[in-house]
């Protein structure tokens, strides 16, 4: 009996975190479709805890595929899962998630919908029912946005190659292997940007499907988000080095800002705007760290809406200061070249924009002068036609006055011979009449 190919395959790169994998593969295992219909391939990436036991209690669950890895990065772990996959369907997923019992059948029923190749599908991730929000859970979803940002979106909406998110959006396996895979010198964060950016350049577009929804069930912790911040910052130079595109530079200086002047951190001079943002770091993070520990006891409201402002506060610039570090500390050590060539950059990118605008103007007098030509050229056949109407009216009166004048002759000078009005036939280009027999003499033969 031949195997049934499953009609999405669910890729799911981990390092280190089987207990949460497990409530993971759990809620992949009670989905609503076939197991037939599905395939996950777990790719570890040289864990050294329980991850691959933790993968063998499930084989009998669902159709589970393990592959164990050195320690290579995600990109490298997303990669092998493609190919390994065969599904027509490809879901990134992450090990911290856990799938609503209808999150497959929502990416399937969206592909569905768009059967278009280069149509990906982006679902809906948000804290586990179960798990505790802190405050700064809170900020990095619903008020820093730093984490997964949904606000403004709406169900069905189209969006580009920068909400390709990893751990939350599926995509035709074909159009990857197409035109690129995950760029594997990304390690950590920021290869779904960086893809979803490639892949948009052969028409990439995200649908967002509200009701895919899975759960994420990792807490947050401040420490923890600050590593992933200087994490980012190091991707962002790194996409921004590889793409030297003023789209991506402009989404790389919009991802971070310098928390001292509160306005996009200028990436030329990221070692600069560092130096100045770290003299002050260390004391904001103790701030967090005390503000944090007020806030676990009893306080009086008013008390604790004043601390959790300051607080929030604290977030946002010790959040932007560890990504303008990371990126800081990614740069060569002589950043010279690489602030001219940003520069340079720029201003070509100026450069190319007013001479488009030239060419727009000049697009626009060209295509005046063509509206101007067509209806002289319009004017004129109209003329041509009103010339030729009374041409072809005069040649009837003359013919009609000519015709009348020569038999008009004709009768009154019909004593004439007939061969003396033969030359007068000629010049008014008419055919001689018969002559009258018995009237008129015989023509000469001489």
């Amino acid at each position: 009996m031949t195997a049934t190919a499953p009609i999405i395959s669910v890729i799911i790169p981990t390092f280190n975190r089987a207990t949460f994998l497990c409530a993971c593969l759990d809620s992949l295992a009670n989905q609503n479709i076939a197991q037939e219909q599905y395939e996950v391939i777990v790719v570890d990436d040289g864990s050294t805890d329980a991850t691959a036991d933790t993968c063998k209690g499930f084989l009998s669950r669902m159709n589970l595929r393990y592959v164990q890895i050195e320690n290579s990065g995600i990109s490298v772990a997303k990669n092998v899962g493609v190919h390994r996959s065969n599904g027509p369907i490809l879901l990134f997923f992450d090990d911290d998630d856990v799938a609503g019992e209808w999150l497959l059948e929502e990416h399937l029923k969206t592909h569905e919908e768009n059967p278009e190749e280069n149509v990906a599908v982006l679902g809906y991730t948000t804290w586990g029912p179960t798990i505790q929000v802190t405050p700064v859970m809170e900020w990095v979803v619903d008020i820093g946005r730093t984490l997964f940002a949904y606000v403004g979106l709406r169900d069905g909406q189209v969006l580009d190659f920068d909400y390709f998110w990893g751990g939350r959006s599926s995509c035709k396996r074909s159009f990857l292997l197409k035109h690129g895979l995950f760029n594997e010198e990304f390690r950590f964060i920021v290869e779904d940007i960086d893809l979803g950016y490639r892949l948009s350049e052969f028409g990439l577009k995200v649908v967002f499907n509200r009701n895919a929804v899975s759960y994420m069930v990792r807490p947050v912790t401040y420490n923890l988000f600050c590593q992933r911040c200087e994490r980012v910052g190091q991707s962002l130079f790194l996409f921004s080095r590889l793409h030297p595109d003023p789209a991506v530079m402009q989404y790389c200086q919009g991802q971070i800002m310098n928390p001292l002047e509160k306005r996009d951190l200028d990436i030329s001079n990221a070692k600069e705007e560092w130096e100045a943002v770290k003299e002050i770091l260390s004391e904001k993070v103790c701030r967090v760290h005390e503000l944090e520990s007020l806030l676990t006891t009893r306080l009086h409201a008013g008390n604790r809406n004043v601390l959790l402002e300051e607080l929030r506060e604290l977030y946002w610039w010790t959040f932007n200061a560890f990504k303008i570090k990371g990126f800081a500390d990614a740069m060569p050590s002589d950043a010279n070249g690489l602030a001219e060539g940003v520069r340079t950059i720029s201003e070509l990118h100026a450069q190319l924009e007013a001479l488009g605008a030239q060419v727009a103007e000049k697009e626009q007098a060209l295509q005046t002068v063509q509206a101007q030509v067509a209806e002289i050229q319009a004017q004129a056949a109209v003329n041509e036609q009103a010339l030729q109407a009374q041409v072809a009216d005069r040649d009837a009166q003359l013919e009609q006055i000519t015709s009348s004048l020569g038999w008009r002759l004709l009768s009154h000078w019909g004593r004439i011979k007939y061969r003396y009005l033969l030359p007068v036939y000629r010049l008014l280009r008419l055919m001689p009449p018969e002559p009258e027999t018995g009237k008129t003499e015989g023509v000469s033969k001489s």
